[in-house]
């Protein structure tokens, strides 16, 4: 009978035990009685993307209060291992590469990034962990909550991010301390589409005798470049041609075969927009379209560059690459 009685106490022991293990566990975190989550929901208002602007470009940022004290605890934890806070992003896709703490959209090219009110801690997916013993307090990063979009590649889409949702969890706190739920942002790239690539612009014959003097101007002759965009779309050109050796004025485009018999010397050829001469190489913002058919009116003329012109040939090509920024 005494062998008997003390396994049944020894099982008694072990039980006893397991249950102060599975209930230390649970209590990890202990909220107070006046604890209050964050529940915070909002949509992130429309954004329109220039085409080509830089990547790495931030596209939106706002910062969210909480309207926390900062000094407030909320709840207390033991120094047990699973006493455990954890920053969690969803609804989002891969950490993107050579950045930090910016998650994939599901529109191409956007990615976004949930900040606390420090920046100490940022959603992530997976979650970040952050151990913790003792009490937790709101704190700085409790206060507020700071979302970013940014362009992540060179070309970027239209459309809707999804809902995206930021998570902070507490080992035993139910509900979660902190919850943002943010309607999709619907995202447009801006650009527009040319109505013709490529133009021909007859200048005619000019007798060599109508150019009276370096830096003078016989003759031009226009055409209009068409377009249709979006609204808000910021038009910017670049000119790209060779600069003629003549002259230091880097709006001067050197004729096609310069220097070879039978082509013209001592002439080059501007290109002019609102009547100003474009310089090689340089990035010309010329309007913000209202949206719709655009018509952009340029001049080309011919501008001599020695005291004397030589007749012959006088043919140039120049190429105007079109951005959005």
């Amino acid at each position: 009978m005494k062998m008997k009685l003390y396994k049944i106490n020894f099982l008694c022991a072990i039980i006893v035990f397991i249950i102060c293990i599975f209930t230390s566990n649970a209590n990890a975190c202990v909220a107070y009685d006046d604890y209050s989550p964050v529940d915070l929901s909002g949509s992130i208002p429309d954004v329109s993307i220039q085409r080509d602007a830089a990547v790495g470009s931030i596209l939106f940022t706002q910062t969210y209060s909480t309207g926390k004290d900062m000094n407030q605890g909320f709840a207390s934890c033991s120094t047990d291992p699973s006493a455990v806070g954890k920053y969690t992003l969803y609804g989002v896709g891969a950490a993107v590469s050579g950045y930090k703490n910016v998650y994939e959209t599901s529109v191409p090219g956007v990615g976004i990034t949930v900040a606390t009110g420090d920046s100490r801690y940022f959603f992530s997916s997976p979650g970040q962990e952050v151990p913790f013993a003792g009490t937790w307090q709101w704190s700085y990063w409790g206060r507020s909550y700071t979302i970013t979009l940014t362009k992540i590649n060179p070309a970027t889409g239209s459309g809707n991010t999804g809902q995206i949702r930021a998570v902070m969890s507490l080992s035993g706190i139910n509900p979660d301390p902190v919850t943002i739920s943010l309607l999709g942002a619907n995202i447009k790239t801006l650009a527009c589409s040319i109505n013709n690539t490529t133009f021909s612009v007859p200048m005619g014959d000019i007798p060599a005798a109508d150019f009276t003097g370096t830096g003078s101007t016989p003759k031009s002759s226009t055409f209009d470049l068409g377009m249709d965009c979006d609204a808000d779309a910021n038009i910017n050109i670049t000119l790209r041609g060779t600069q003629t050796p003549d002259s230091d004025d880097m709006s001067i485009i050197s004729l096609s075969n310069y220097g070879q018999p039978g082509v013209a010397d001592g002439v080059g050829v501007q290109l002019l927009y609102g009547g100003k001469p474009i310089n090689v190489n340089e990035l010309i913002n010329l309007e913000k379209s209202s949206g719709g058919q655009e018509s952009l009116p340029f001049t080309v003329r011919y501008i001599q560059t020695k005291g004397m012109v030589k007749p012959g040939s006088a043919n140039a090509t120049l190429t105007l690459d079109i951005t959005y920024q």
